[in-house]
């Protein structure tokens, strides 16, 4: 009887999983140009050297901005997101991704050479691409949790060029107390003043003490132009779609009042100075508690300024209260995760017998009745959202050497609603890197020959593994993307530098015990007019 009372529990809460409607979110991860960068404080590991890509719109005339990003976690959920990368086209931005370190310290600290290397790819990347105004063009510079410092010291050394600054789920500017014990450098006589700058904090992490950091700062500072997003409901390194659609209004937004009339990209932008009284200050963020007093035109704020932050625009104000008051007062609510008909605490990676494909479900737990759609969303690292059960090892440019590659990021979010608060639920599964146990395999990938741009739509790759499982593969540089065994060649800029390098990886996993990790093959061939 206990057996079979056991059993109808089991069917009933997979019952109530599989009834909650689950959408996957995509990612668009494909850039055109690699150059590889030499840090100067730590000698270039041969396994894993530190590399910059960049994606320029396939539409782009012009750059008329960068966004740079460092490899920490959340930086790649963000900058891979398609809404992310439309509105970037919009603009006419273009994105650099950076893997592993810019420089060691993760505080773009300029005395080790943070600065000199920025210049440096930036310049290599801008005659890589055809691209010229690359070197020069504004940035936006991005920065999560160990790296959510960057951005900041990046701003003090680059006044004229940082056009915006975003620390993700990281600190408050020269906070005392930085993520994983990084020691700020001294500005000297150096500000961010009037360069717009946001600390995005979640809700479920150590927040209060980031909020109450920023206070001092701001009073030894009162021309900064800090603002606040609290991702209610969301943690440490989970991305909320919220999230990412708000950084892009922020961006937006420094874009619209810091560019030149009329600029479009030729030579250097004169970045216009955002003065605090021409924006608008709101009430910080207050867990369940209305703010002590409406947003409003800075002169005109009626409350306590040294709990308020500064947005740029009466939209960002609104958009963040607006947000804030549908987070406010919910109840809490539990998603819950299964694997192979449990709840668990941590997914595992218990793959299929390809070695790759794994599988874990959420839904509402059983006190829960929701019909807010879960959303999954890739946070970092090399994995692929197959379906709403269904998840895959994908290695990607990032290598196979890096330690955070080992963690495939994956959250599962639900949306407020009328009773309860936005929720979230941690999908993300620690892999080996490398398989040693087992059978030796190695892969044969027969070159790939040139091909002329434009007339040809596809190319089928023929790699193959001695083991006889299926060989993977995927595009390191170049204007292409992989579909299963085929390679699919993708718009290119307009003025992208002719022929382009195109270098595609074929790699084989291996199954724990039977057959051990090959040693991926890279093929490169040029693209030619």
């Amino acid at each position: 009887m206990k057996r079979l009372t056991a059993i109808c529990l089991i069917l009933r809460c997979a019952a109530c999983l599989a009834s909650a409607p689950v959408e996957v979110c995509p990612s668009e991860d494909g850039y055109q140009w690699r150059v590889d960068v030499a840090p100067e404080r730590c000698p270039v590991d041969a396994t894993n050297p530190t590399r910059a890509y960049m994606w320029i719109p396939p539409t782009a005339e012009r750059v008329r901005g960068v966004v740079f990003a460092c490899h920490n976690e959340m930086e790649q959920g963000v900058v891979e997101s398609p809404e992310f990368r439309r509105a970037m086209a919009e603009l006419g931005f273009a994105i650099v991704w950076l893997t592993p370190t810019i420089e060691p310290s993760g505080v773009f600290y300029a005395g080790n050479g943070a600065q000199r290397i920025f210049e440096r790819t930036m310049r290599s990347l801008a005659e890589a691409s055809g691209y010229d105004e690359v070197e020069h063009a504004p940035v936006v510079y991005i920065g999560h949790s160990a790296r959510a410092s960057e951005p900041y010291n990046f701003g003090a050394w680059n006044p004229g060029r940082a056009l915006a600054l975003v620390s993700l789920h990281g600190d408050s500017p020269q906070s005392r107390v930085l993520c994983c014990d990084h020691v700020n450098p001294d500005w000297g006589d150096r500000t961010i003043d009037g360069i717009p700058a946001l600390m995005c904090v979640g809700e479920y992490e150590w927040g209060e003490f980031r909020i109450e950091s920023a206070f001092p700062f701001m009073r030894r500072y009162p021309a900064a132009v800090l603002s606040l997003l609290c991702d209610a409901g969301h943690a440490h390194s989970d991305i909320s779609g919220f999230e990412i659609d708000y950084i892009v209004e922020f961006i937006r937004a420094a874009a619209r009042m810091r560019l030149p009339e009329g600029w479009d990209g030729r030579g250097r932008a004169e970045l216009r100075r955002v003065d605090v009284r021409d924006c608008w200050l709101a009430d910080r963020w207050r867990r369940d508690a209305a703010p002590t007093a409406q947003a409003a035109p800075y002169d005109e704020y009626g409350g306590c300024r040294d709990s308020a932050f500064v947005y740029l625009d009466e939209r960002m104000a609104r958009l963040t209260e607006e947000y804030y008051a549908r987070e406010r007062g919910r109840r809490e609510r539990r998603l819950v995760v299964r694997q192979r008909g449990r709840e668990v605490e941590r997914v595992e990676f218990r793959p299929d017998a390809d070695g790759v494909t794994y599988h874990a479900s959420v839904g509402y737990d059983d006190a829960t009745r929701s019909d807010s759609k879960i959303r999954l969303r890739r946070e970092c690292g090399p994995v692929e959202i197959v379906g709403d059960t269904t998840f895959r090892l994908r290695f990607d440019r990032a290598g196979f050497a890096d330690r955070r590659l080992s963690k495939l990021g994956v959250y599962a979010a639900a949306d407020a609603d009328g009773e309860y608060k936005r929720s979230v639920a941690d999908m993300s599964v620690r892999v080996p890197l490398k398989i040693t146990a087992g059978q030796p395999q190695t892969i044969d990938f027969p070159p790939l020959d040139d091909v002329k741009a434009g007339s040809a739509e596809a190319i089928r790759l023929q790699a193959r593994s001695t083991s006889g499982m299926r060989v993977y593969y995927y595009v390191e540089e170049g204007a292409a993307h992989v579909e299963g065994d085929t390679l699919v060649f993708d718009p290119i800029p307009p003025r992208a530098a002719m022929p382009m390098r195109v270098t595609v990886v074929a790699w084989q996993h291996g199954v724990q015990g039977m057959w051990q990790t090959a040693e991926p093959v890279s093929r490169t061939f040029r693209m030619v007019r």
